[in-house]
């Protein structure tokens, strides 16, 4: 790490010239902080027509979403997006609305991939993640190396990571809900991409 206050730079560990500490500092910042790219897909219509109708439709659905939440007198910041069962579309659902809700600057939005069995997520992106929110569960890495920023939207994307054995035990443990606090402190929408409902006990 390369210490700087008002444009003095930090001194290099004893035995490393500075200008290798320097160009090392900044190759692993620039690692951590580097946006990823989506991969092309025709049915991000927030990506591919910001004015098709069928973006339009997933803008009513956020001002449906604020509407209850003033209505009862709480915003709603978390919400889980589930089916009856699979290929029935959720978790395009899921990227489309986060997409639609980062388009206001004033949003901090999150969409997590919390379906164990069949995580989805990391698929819409080109490359694929390293690390997802389970290898942070588990202790093998940390929340902002697991974090994916975009280039394409100020969305942040949080995968699944490599599936545990027993999914619902993990979805049910309080160090799960430790995480979701910590990131609701972070965030001000999470859509949760979950699995779904008819086949699996932890999309309950």
């Amino acid at each position: 790490m390369v210490l700087r206050r008002r444009g003095k730079q930090g001194s290099a560990p004893a035995g490393q010239p500075a200008a290798a500490h320097e160009r090392s500092s900044q190759q692993q910042g620039s690692a951590r902080r580097v946006p990823r790219d989506l991969a092309p897909n025709p049915l991000l219509m927030p990506i591919v027509d910001p004015r098709s109708p069928v973006t339009e439709r997933y803008r009513r659905m956020t001002t449906h979403v604020d509407h209850l939440g003033a209505r009862d007198d709480h915003p709603y910041r978390m919400i889980v997006m589930t089916s009856s069962r699979e290929a029935e579309g959720k978790t395009l659902t899921s990227m489309n609305l986060s997409l639609v809700l980062a388009e206001d600057r004033d949003r901090k939005v999150l969409l997590m991939d919390v379906d164990l069995h069949r995580p989805r997520i990391h698929h819409f992106l080109l490359s694929k993640p390293r690390v997802g929110w389970m290898d942070v569960f588990e202790d093998r890495a940390e929340l902002d190396s697991a974090l994916v920023s975009l280039n394409q939207s100020r969305l942040k994307l949080l995968p699944a990571g490599r599936p545990p054995d027993k999914p619902a035990e993990v979805i049910r443990s309080e160090r799960f809900r430790r995480l979701l606090r910590q990131l609701r402190d972070r965030y001000d929408y999470i859509i949760l991409d979950a699995p779904p409902l008819m086949r699996f006990v932890d999309a309950n």
